[in-house]
């Protein structure tokens, strides 16, 4: 019997080895050992009887006992005897639980390991030594992949801790060292995935943590504009942005003034990024000269900036509705649904990020623009396609398969976020409703209606 069932909480988990698998293993780890252990054996038997002539097949052993081991030995234990047994005994006992656990399958030195990164990850004036240490091993092949999972998970931990927090509230003491600790692992954690080899899912996945993290500063910013931490922490995220881009998007070549005019909101690499640096560029300054061109008014207001800005990302996330709402519309009578399926050279995850890029851009827009029905009408865009191309009869599994990279659905953060922005807006409705003279008889409006259906 399989080990995955049909539960929804087990379908995910990994099916074990098969014992045939962990029986070649453990023969092809054994084998090492062993072809080791003979090569030492039979190097301490060439130079222990003299078999063979120093001159001869035997100098490459005599030479390694002469000018390695016995300096080695001499200088290590001879020159400490007796001292030098304590050490030497506990080089031996880790060398044999080594083996032990290399042919048991298990690691006797993965949780201390695991516990001196966590500690490391935790201590935030640390990241520099520890980003030094795995640029270093990179270039030795060693890829920092445990130090990522650490990292991820910390920043996940600390992310989580702000979920609750209420975006409507005045005052964010309380969140600055939290919001400044999940900036610094998000900062190591971006910078951990764009070491070489260079790794497109990989800079893709760094765009979406980049861009959870700014979500978390961002929306609290536009409630405080005048706190000089959040201002700091979103002028960091700015600059991380720009390195995280770079590969994706050359938008600081000459050339790129005149590829940015001509861009069309859509799912493609350059529609997304293109919103992402807008986005950033509301507290970067320099950062919009490089995007947006005002020859007629060079010292155009900052309020106006805001305004374009808003007004773009606005109309980027309507025509990705748009393109949306035409693919529910195709699905609903099973034409041309073709037209949205990826080509063969489309990488099937790539779309998936830039998709889930686009769902975040339309909650950060929302926010921005401080309309959250438009986060929420993209969030039921979401669940209608998926109960469309799920529940279709006359979809084959392979176009259901093809159709999915589209489908990505929101995270606990931007949940939280649109509830929240739902909230204060029915607050705000409600505290209008109280002040009017018709009072509650006023919610008859149709767009007041829904608000109130939303009241708990």
């Amino acid at each position: 019997m399989p080990f995955n069932t049909h539960s929804p909480l087990l379908k995910k988990l990994p099916e074990p080895a098969p014992s045939h698998r962990t029986k070649k293993r453990f023969t092809l780890r054994l084998s090492i050992i062993a072809i080791i252990s003979a090569v030492i054996g039979f190097s301490w038997f060439v130079i222990y009887y003299r078999a063979l002539p120093e001159k001869g097949a035997g100098f490459p052993f005599y030479w390694i006992h002469d000018h390695i081991f016995l300096p080695l030995k001499g200088y290590t234990y001879s020159l400490f005897y007796p001292y030098s047994i304590s050490w030497w005994g506990m080089i031996t006992t880790l060398i044999i639980l080594w083996i032990i656990g290399f042919l048991a399958f298990v690691s006797f030195f993965k949780e201390p390991h695991i516990f001196i990164l966590r500690k490391m990850v935790r201590r935030i004036n640390k990241h520099s030594i520890l980003l030094n240490s795995c640029k270093l091993l990179n270039k030795w092949k060693f890829h920092p992949v445990l130090v990522k999972e650490i990292t991820s998970l910390e920043r996940k931990r600390t992310s989580n801790s702000l979920l609750d927090t209420a975006i409507s509230k005045n005052d964010y003491s309380k969140d600055i060292l939290p919001l400044e600790r999940l900036t610094k692992l998000t900062h190591l954690q971006t910078t951990l995935m764009l070491l070489p080899p260079y790794n497109l899912h990989e800079n893709l996945e760094a765009l979406v943590t980049w861009h959870q993290t700014f979500l978390q500063i961002g929306i609290r910013l536009r409630k405080k504009p005048d706190s000089t931490e959040l201002n700091s922490l979103t002028q960091w995220m700015a600059k991380d942005l720009e390195e995280i881009i770079s590969p994706l998007f050359p938008f600081k070549n000459k050339e790129s003034a005149d590829v940015i005019q001509k861009i069309q909101p859509s799912f493609t690499n350059d529609s997304i990024m293109l919103d992402l640096l807008l986005l950033a560029s509301l507290n970067n300054k320099p950062l919009i000269g490089l995007l947006m061109d005002f020859p007629e008014e060079p010292n155009i207001p900052f309020p106006k900036v805001k305004h374009i800005i808003t007004s773009h990302l606005v109309y980027s996330t309507g025509k990705r509705l748009e393109i949306l709402d035409k693919l529910r519309h195709y699905l609903e009578i099973n034409e041309n649904i073709e037209s949205f399926l990826p080509s063969e050279n489309d990488d099937k995850q790539v779309i998936a990020f830039l998709h889930s890029l686009a769902l975040s851009i339309a909650v950060d827009t929302a926010a921005l623009a401080e309309q959250p029905s438009l986060g929420r009408a993209y969030i039921e865009m979401i669940e209608t396609l998926d109960f469309l191309i799920n529940n279709n009869m006359n979809i084959d599994k392979e176009t259901v398969e093809n159709l999915k990279p589209l489908i990505q659905f929101p995270t606990p953060l931007l949940y939280s976020i649109i509830n929240q922005l739902s909230s204060e807006e029915i607050s705000a409705y409600r505290s209008s409703w109280k002040q009017n003279e018709w009072g509650e008889d006023s919610i008859v409006l149709a767009h007041d209606f829904d608000l109130a259906k939303m009241i708990k």
